[in-house]
């Protein structure tokens, strides 16, 4: 997807699921960059992941009369009475790295930018599984009901099993706070001693996962997701494993162009998904 020439007076409306995830930060500044190559004016709104705050929000954002809404959706459902105002409202409205690749896209989306969480797993898995095969492991997942956190833990699980690793369990974060994956850690310590690797939901909780263990006297192989800037120099000096670095730069750049194509109707449809694809971060593999 691209645009031909830029749109002034396009105002582009950004739904930010929860801006303490480094990477969606990064995904919301080349938003706005990108925004602003082509023209147009950028309004950000944090959920703090909170699933209320983000049906207000996208409410918000109507009132505004924002010419498109570009939201990662904490939980689809609850979006479904503000994705029918927006359509009244002839406000195209633009899924980030919220759909999930090989499921039925969902419903009120002009189209759904996809991050590659099956990607993800896979990858952390693989080397895991190249590093210490039929490896005990755990997944620290989020309590949260956010279906794309529910979909990445499921195939965590399957890529695990199909790699010959051994799972023992899923403990869940009450929080995503590093205090809380404090917490999940010592729980999955204490339920399995001898686990050999945890995959977490997101590199805070990994980071957090990794500290507790080694005060634990504990090592196991730590991957997490997001390729935080925090977590590929852990995992430079050893203290953790692995992490899936997102493509958030082109994600975010990505979703605006979609947009713009909508609101200048230049390059229609819109393909139902487009995928912007990342990488794995290891000690031999540090990425960008």
């Amino acid at each position: 997807m691209s645009v031909s020439a830029p749109s002034p007076g396009v105002l582009v409306g950004w739904l930010n699921p929860n801006g303490d995830v480094p990477g969606l930060d990064t995904e919301q500044q080349d938003a706005k960059i990108e925004t602003q190559k082509l023209g147009g004016s950028f309004i950000a709104l944090d959920a703090n992941a909170s699933l209320n705050l983000q049906v207000s929000q996208f409410n918000d954002l109507l009132a505004e009369h924002v010419s498109a809404i570009l939201v990662n959706p904490n939980d689809p459902s609850s979006l479904t009475p503000e994705l029918q105002k927006a359509a009244a409202q002839h406000v195209p409205v633009i899924s980030v790295s919220g759909a999930i690749a090989g499921q039925k896209p969902w419903a009120g989306y002009k189209t759904n930018v996809i991050q590659g969480l099956d990607q993800a797993a896979f990858y952390n898995v693989a080397a895991v599984a190249l590093e210490h095969p039929h490896a005990i492991f755990a997944v620290m997942g989020c309590a949260a009901p956010i279906p794309v956190l529910e979909y990445w833990a499921q195939r965590v699980k399957f890529w695990g099993k199909k790699l010959g690793l051994r799972y023992v369990g899923e403990v869940d974060t009450l929080t995503t706070t590093p205090s809380g994956a404090a917490t999940a850690m010592s729980a999955i310590l204490a339920r399995t001693p001898n686990v050999q690797a945890v995959f977490c939901f997101n590199d805070t909780a990994a980071e957090s996962a990794a500290a507790t263990a080694r005060l634990a006297g504990k090592h196991p192989l730590v991957s997490g997701t997001n390729g935080d800037t925090a977590a590929r120099e852990l995992i430079k000096s050893g203290e953790m494993f692995s992490t899936f670095q997102y493509n958030w730069n082109r994600l975010g750049a990505q979703s605006v162009i979609a947009a713009y194509d909508e609101v200048t109707h230049q390059h229609l449809p819109l393909a139902v998904t487009t995928a912007e694809l990342g990488m794995l971060v290891t000690k031999v593999n540090p990425g960008a």
